[in-house]
């Protein structure tokens, strides 16, 4: 990439950063200051009436999320600088979350100037709605020495239990001891849940920023709200009330990719069949379990009795 070229796409990176700056101060007066960024993002409204809109592909380059990964992933190529940042989106089903993190992602190599027809190809293979499937991309990530712009690792708190101590699930550390050293793989790992508290505890220390994503009503006027936070302003509640950093705004018709769709959906539907089917087996094998859990505490029970009978 020319140094002309480069020096054109990170002022355009830089103007980006700076109007949803200007509009997070703007939010903190009046609400509705999230319509006109809409307006000047989307070209477009969508009302409670959930009018379906044409939308440029064009415009998921005017995102937050697309400049920051944009950003990173031109340092890399150009300066050969290794930036990275962990962003956790959180928020209720429904608010947006995975769509804005994959049509971000699309921005972000649109603007960097990657062809359409690999766009497609190369979201689906940085996109993960399992664990599973993550880790054996780490894996050959780790062993071919190779470098991602980007990753993003959906509904995490679903896929890994902040509970994974209790549940005996040990195994979660050795990945969590890897994720430490992320910054060597990629320029930016997002990770989606539907509350903040959701993430095991070692993967929200080591969020750099969190967005909280929110769908609201301003009179009769439907968006999908994402304020931005530093991770030490997110978890305090005394600087969270005036840490927002940026604001940024999506409308909910805005779909992602069909193919994206199809694989998160038979992929959730898979994760949950299987679920379901351990509950059912524990549930089979419960009065047996409970049988046993009686047996040994009739055991003890006796074996006390005939201490003390003894012991007199």
């Amino acid at each position: 990439m020319e140094e002309s070229k480069f020096i054109e796409l990170m002022e355009k990176i830089r103007e980006i950063k700076i109007m949803h700056a200007d509009y997070s101060r703007k939010y903190h007066s009046s609400k509705s200051s999230a319509i006109e960024l809409a307006r000047k993002m989307w070209g477009s409204i969508t009302t409670y009436r959930y009018e379906p809109l044409s939308i440029s592909p064009d415009k998921y380059m005017n995102t937050m999320l697309s400049a920051i990964i944009s950003e990173r992933f031109l340092l890399r190529l150009h300066r050969n600088l290794w930036k990275h940042i962990t962003i956790s989106i959180v928020g209720l089903g429904g608010s947006g979350k995975t769509t804005y993190s994959i049509i971000s992602a699309m921005g972000a190599l649109k603007l960097i100037g990657y062809p359409e027809r690999q766009i497609l190809d190369a979201i689906s293979g940085l996109t993960f709605f399992s664990a599973k499937e993550f880790v054996e991309f780490s894996k050959s990530l780790i062993e071919k020495r190779e470098w991602v712009p980007f990753i993003i690792l959906d509904d995490i708190g679903s896929q890994i239990s902040k509970y994974w101590i209790f549940l005996g699930q040990y195994f979660w550390s050795y990945l969590f001891s890897v994720l430490d050293q992320l910054k060597d793989w990629t320029g930016c790992l997002i990770l989606t849940a539907r509350t903040f508290e959701s993430i095991p505890a070692r993967l929200r220390e080591l969020s750099d920023m969190v967005i909280e994503a929110r769908e609201i009503d301003f009179q009769g006027v439907i968006l999908d709200i994402f304020s931005y936070y530093m991770y030490d302003d997110y978890v305090s509640k005394r600087r969270r009330r005036q840490g927002l950093k940026f604001i940024d705004v999506l409308l909910p018709t805005i779909k992602m990719p069909d193919v994206m769709w199809k694989r998160m959906l038979e992929t959730r539907r898979r994760t949950g069949l299987e679920r379901l089917k351990m509950v059912a087996m524990a549930l089979e094998l419960q009065p047996k379990l409970e049988l046993v859990r009686i047996l040994r505490m009739r055991k003890q029970v006796v074996k006390r009795e005939h201490k003390t009978n003894n012991s007199r």
